[in-house]
Protein backbone atom coordinates (compact mmCIF):
# COMPACT_ATOMS: atom_id res chain seq x y z
CA UNK A 1 0.00 0.00 0.00
CA UNK A 2 2.50 2.40 0.15
CA UNK A 3 3.86 2.38 -3.30
CA UNK A 4 0.47 3.43 -4.11
CA UNK A 5 0.59 7.32 -4.99
CA UNK A 6 -0.84 9.10 -1.91
CA UNK A 7 -4.39 10.28 -3.79
CA UNK A 8 -5.11 6.82 -4.57
CA UNK A 9 -4.89 5.15 -0.76
CA UNK A 10 -7.38 4.11 1.42
CA UNK A 11 -7.07 6.24 4.64
CA UNK A 12 -8.65 3.04 6.96
CA UNK A 13 -5.99 0.28 5.78
CA UNK A 14 -4.13 -0.74 8.62
CA UNK A 15 -1.67 -3.07 6.73
CA UNK A 16 -0.64 -7.00 6.76
CA UNK A 17 -2.99 -8.96 9.05
CA UNK A 18 -0.17 -10.95 10.37
CA UNK A 19 3.63 -10.43 10.22
CA UNK A 20 5.59 -11.50 7.90
CA UNK A 21 7.91 -15.15 8.37
CA UNK A 22 11.08 -14.70 7.63
CA UNK A 23 10.69 -17.05 4.58
CA UNK A 24 8.25 -13.88 3.31
CA UNK A 25 11.12 -11.95 3.72
CA UNK A 26 13.47 -13.46 2.07
CA UNK A 27 11.14 -13.79 -1.13
CA UNK A 28 9.97 -10.26 -0.41
CA UNK A 29 13.06 -9.07 -0.51
CA UNK A 30 14.25 -11.07 -3.97
CA UNK A 31 10.93 -9.76 -5.45
CA UNK A 32 10.04 -6.52 -4.26
CA UNK A 33 11.59 -4.23 -7.12
CA UNK A 34 10.20 -6.59 -9.77
CA UNK A 35 6.63 -6.32 -8.30
CA UNK A 36 6.91 -2.71 -7.48
CA UNK A 37 8.04 -1.33 -11.07
CA UNK A 38 4.96 0.23 -12.91
CA UNK A 39 6.06 -2.29 -16.00
CA UNK A 40 5.06 -5.00 -13.88
CA UNK A 41 2.55 -3.23 -11.90
CA UNK A 42 0.99 -0.16 -13.98
CA UNK A 43 -1.15 1.29 -10.99
CA UNK A 44 1.79 2.28 -9.34
CA UNK A 45 3.26 4.58 -11.86
CA UNK A 46 3.74 7.77 -10.37
CA UNK A 47 1.81 9.37 -13.92
CA UNK A 48 0.07 7.74 -16.57
CA UNK A 49 -0.38 11.00 -18.41
CA UNK A 50 0.55 10.68 -22.00
CA UNK A 51 -0.62 6.88 -22.21
CA UNK A 52 -2.09 5.39 -25.54
CA UNK A 53 -5.99 4.86 -25.77
CA UNK A 54 -6.53 1.66 -23.44
CA UNK A 55 -9.15 -0.78 -22.87
CA UNK A 56 -9.76 -1.98 -19.32
CA UNK A 57 -11.81 -5.22 -18.76
CA UNK A 58 -13.15 -6.01 -15.24
CA UNK A 59 -14.99 -9.47 -13.91
CA UNK A 60 -17.55 -9.46 -11.31
CA UNK A 61 -15.41 -12.51 -9.00
CA UNK A 62 -11.87 -11.44 -10.32
CA UNK A 63 -9.49 -10.83 -7.31
CA UNK A 64 -7.94 -7.85 -8.62
CA UNK A 65 -11.07 -5.88 -10.36
CA UNK A 66 -10.63 -3.17 -7.63
CA UNK A 67 -7.20 -2.41 -8.55
CA UNK A 68 -8.47 -2.42 -12.24
CA UNK A 69 -10.98 -0.47 -11.06
CA UNK A 70 -8.68 2.07 -9.50
CA UNK A 71 -6.51 1.97 -12.28
CA UNK A 72 -9.12 3.15 -14.89
CA UNK A 73 -9.87 5.97 -12.58
CA UNK A 74 -6.57 7.15 -12.79
CA UNK A 75 -6.45 6.96 -16.62
CA UNK A 76 -9.73 8.76 -17.13
CA UNK A 77 -8.29 11.47 -14.69
CA UNK A 78 -4.86 11.70 -16.82
CA UNK A 79 -7.00 11.97 -19.37
CA UNK A 80 -6.27 9.03 -21.02
CA UNK A 81 -9.00 7.63 -23.72
CA UNK A 82 -10.52 4.59 -21.84
CA UNK A 83 -12.84 1.71 -23.14
CA UNK A 84 -14.26 0.06 -19.99
CA UNK A 85 -16.30 -3.53 -20.47
CA UNK A 86 -17.17 -4.96 -17.65
CA UNK A 87 -19.05 -8.37 -17.15
CA UNK A 88 -19.73 -11.53 -14.93
CA UNK A 89 -16.90 -14.14 -14.48
CA UNK A 90 -13.80 -14.92 -12.55
CA UNK A 91 -9.75 -14.06 -12.86
CA UNK A 92 -8.91 -17.08 -15.15
CA UNK A 93 -11.69 -16.94 -17.03
CA UNK A 94 -9.97 -14.93 -20.07
CA UNK A 95 -9.41 -17.87 -22.77
CA UNK A 96 -12.89 -18.64 -22.98
CA UNK A 97 -13.83 -14.56 -23.87
CA UNK A 98 -11.28 -14.34 -25.99
CA UNK A 99 -13.05 -14.35 -29.99
CA UNK A 100 -15.39 -11.93 -27.86
CA UNK A 101 -12.68 -9.44 -26.82
CA UNK A 102 -11.09 -9.53 -29.98
CA UNK A 103 -14.00 -8.55 -31.68
CA UNK A 104 -14.80 -6.04 -28.71
CA UNK A 105 -11.94 -4.29 -29.49
CA UNK A 106 -12.16 -4.34 -33.23
CA UNK A 107 -15.31 -2.32 -32.85
CA UNK A 108 -14.61 -0.10 -30.18
CA UNK A 109 -11.01 0.62 -30.03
Amino acid sequence: MDALPAKYRRRNHSGPAARPRRVDRRLWDRLRSKLLSPYFSPLLADSVAGLPQTFVLTLERDPLRDEALLYLLRLTEAGVRVTHAHQSGYHGDLPARLHELIQYTRTHL
